[in-house]
């Protein structure tokens, strides 16, 4: 309410810098500070607290991030289909 911007969009976010819509936007919203340094954190639990090597655990977090990229554009295309 301060900088008047849209609530919908994070301001860490890419998105909050370009504004897109739908599939794009929902990615870009994706892509934040606080979601890279929970990756960070993941991988490193998991080499630590699981015992995996560093290849294996960032091969994990690789995948679950495009995992919620396919989330995030998937609920952007639902999103944007949902309007007309």
């Amino acid at each position: 309410m301060a900088i008047d911007g849209d609530p919908a969009i994070m301001l860490t976010s890419v998105n909050s810098f370009v504004g897109a819509d739908g599939v794009l936007g929902a990615v870009l919203s994706t892509i934040e500070v606080f979601t890279i340094w929970y990756y960070i954190l993941l991988t490193m639990g998991l080499i630590i607290v699981g015992k995996l090597s560093k290849p294996a655990a960032t091969i994990i977090t690789i995948v679950f991030f495009v995992l919620g990229l396919l989330f995030a554009a998937l609920g952007g295309a639902i999103e944007g289909m949902t309007q007309f």
